[in-house]
């Protein structure tokens, strides 16, 4: 069984992840670590093999480094927690976006403000706080993908993409 080092656990505390929720993976090969995460709710596996980057062996239930990329916790936090889903709609281009976010009014805003799909006339159409909303918006993407629109568009003046 593999054993946190001291690092690893400092690291899981600053980032909020309780050890409940570390699934030792030793001996596992990854589709099959990962499925049982999946299926039981886990979120960091030990026990796996090191990044290419730094070497680090923690990793997601999708056996993505959490040490190099932090974003990969705050997603899968996101995946499974009370979220509010929205739906938003831009008058001019008619393009219409399905996110989550913590404050509705405050996403659109920020649409806005930064010219989202090249666009700055955003409305938020609905919103609904729901259990799992990144999981929800995972599926809504993955149906609604034949739809998917892609477009260009400049955001702090770097090129950006929907």
């Amino acid at each position: 069984m593999a054993k946190l080092t001291d690092s690893q656990t400092k690291f899981l505390k600053t980032q909020g992840i309780p050890l409940s929720q570390v699934f030792d993976a030793t001996g596992m090969k990854s589709s099959e670590y990962k499925q049982i995460m999946k299926d039981i709710g886990m979120v960091v596996a030990i026990g796996v093999t090191p990044c290419d980057a730094l070497g680090h062996t923690l990793r997601t239930r999708h056996g993505h480094c959490v040490q190099c990329g932090t974003h990969n916790l705050a997603f899968l936090k996101r995946y499974d927690d009370l979220g509010t889903i929205y739906v938003a709609k831009d008058s001019s281009s008619k393009l219409v976006k399905i996110g989550t976010a913590k404050d509705a009014s405050g996403r659109e805003n920020s649409l806005n403000r930064f010219g989202y799909g090249g666009s700055n006339d955003w409305q938020i159409q609905f919103t609904q706080q729901c259990d799992r909303a990144g999981r929800i918006e995972f599926h809504v993407h993955q149906t609604l993908s034949p739809y998917r629109v892609s477009k260009s568009y400049w955001k702090q003046g770097r090129l950006g993409s929907v």
